[in-house]
């Protein structure tokens, strides 16, 4: 687990240029700012690992808190996100992006993404948790759907 000290960012969407009559795709600067970020504190955190397994990432967001929530009877701590923008997926995207360089995205198969707003007056961090401990698959269904191991499949 480590945590990355900068404000949560969205994947961008792709941009297109016209350079030399032929169309060019690229990352909006923010969005590659921010896979640099990542990488950066990944590497100290985990070194030059690279990981070929099942793996869980999970991703804790703490986005500063918005001026409208930090009057003096706000409560104070973490408190949930009211669902403003960045979407979780999309934070969650650019966290895998920029984790590229220790694992391919298509060997993540379980994690959550979690979005909330900090302490008054804090800044926004990431907290980020890699661990290739995610469960036998049939537990994972079993309370996915709420059934027991040997129970016969739902209809």
């Amino acid at each position: 687990m480590f945590t990355v000290p900068i404000e949560p960012v969205a994947q961008g969407r792709a941009r297109v240029t016209v350079v030399g009559g032929h169309a060019r795709l690229y990352t909006p600067a923010k969005t590659r700012r921010f896979h640099e970020d990542i990488a950066q504190y990944a590497k100290g955190a985990l070194g030059v690992a690279r990981f070929c397994c099942p793996l869980r990432v999970d991703v804790l967001a703490v986005l500063r808190r918005p001026k409208r929530l930090q009057r003096k009877k706000d409560e104070g701590g973490i408190i949930w996100n009211d669902g403003t923008r960045p979407d979780t997926d999309n934070i969650r995207k650019a966290v895998l992006d920029g984790l590229s360089a220790h694992f391919d995205d298509k060997f993540v198969v379980a994690g959550d993404t979690l979005k909330t707003y900090g302490d008054k007056k804090k800044e926004g961090h990431l907290i980020i948790r890699i661990t290739d401990k995610v469960g036998e698959v049939e537990q994972w269904c079993a309370a996915y759907f709420g059934e027991e191991e040997n129970d016969e499949p739902r209809r």
